[in-house]
């Protein structure tokens, strides 16, 4: 079964990067780069997904770099084919032609020679999801090894959803791709809750930002961190206690909530 690795969202600079800190969120360390001029920082937990925060030095640069299927600034979703899988690049690229499926291989080193370990992507000329940036990846063996940082101080523990700001239909494609069942716009991901606007009616105001990715759900040991911060906003989300933290206007907000019914 395909899972998340990465879902990642752009417009953060270092000030964007010292509120989620001032939020309890621990940075990882290690910086990356990619193509495009682009500048990653990660916030790790145990498990996957991570979050990836994006930062473009170059727009001349970043806007020769788009591959097909890409919409510029839009939030990304990275769904790894695991090692135990039957299936590979080749299957999926075969299967989904009709989306405009092709590959590319990025080697870890970052260089151009060939047979060389790296990233195996699957992208989309026709996007799974609306202005959504969604691909399959598979890396080659050995991986190159990174030190996560996990040790959040609001207690942060995993990510357990995401909402899109898009009617059931919408991510019909997505759950035909991950081989699910969407019920009531509702998808089980590898465990991760994939909910439509739909789907949480009467639950939450969806916030309109630019792109539909409209939140990410995280999960945390309590809410008692966020008490007395300005940038967190007290709610309740599926009966439980939460916060909302408003993000850049490219990206996707934060639900921080206790759990999910």
């Amino acid at each position: 079964m395909l899972t998340i690795s990465n879902i990642y969202g752009h417009g953060y600079d270092e000030a964007q990067l010292e509120k989620l800190r001032l939020l309890g969120f621990k940075i990882r360390d290690q910086i990356s780069r990619y193509a495009g001029s682009q500048i990653l920082r990660f916030i790790d937990f145990p498990e996957w997904p991570y979050l990836e925060f994006i930062e473009v030095e170059n727009e001349s640069v970043y806007f020769d770099f788009l591959p097909k299927g890409m919409v510029p600034y839009c939030p990304g979703i990275s769904l790894v084919i695991p090692d135990s899988s039957i299936k590979g690049i080749s299957d999926f690229q075969q299967a989904y032609q009709t989306w405009g499926s092709y590959s590319i291989h990025v080697n870890y080193d970052g260089s151009d020679q060939p047979d060389k370990p790296g990233w195996n992507y699957l992208n989309f000329d026709v996007p799974v999801v609306r202005d959504t940036f969604i691909y399959l990846t598979k890396p080659d063996n050995p991986k190159p090894l990174r030190t996560i940082a996990t040790d959040h101080a609001n207690t942060a523990k995993r990510v357990i959803g995401l909402v899109f700001n898009l009617d059931d239909g919408d991510l019909a494609k997505l759950a035909h791709l991950v081989e699910g069942e969407l019920v009531g716009g509702e998808l089980d991901l590898a465990g991760i809750r994939i909910w439509s606007a739909n789907a949480l009616a009467g639950k939450l105001t969806v916030p309109k930002k630019q792109f539909p990715l409209a939140a990410i759900v995280i999960e945390v040991e309590s809410t008692d961190f966020f008490q007395d911060k300005e940038d967190a906003k007290v709610f309740e989300f599926l009966s439980k206690p939460s916060v909302y933290i408003q993000t850049t206007d490219l990206s996707w907000d934060l639900i921080i909530t206790t759990g999910a019914e």
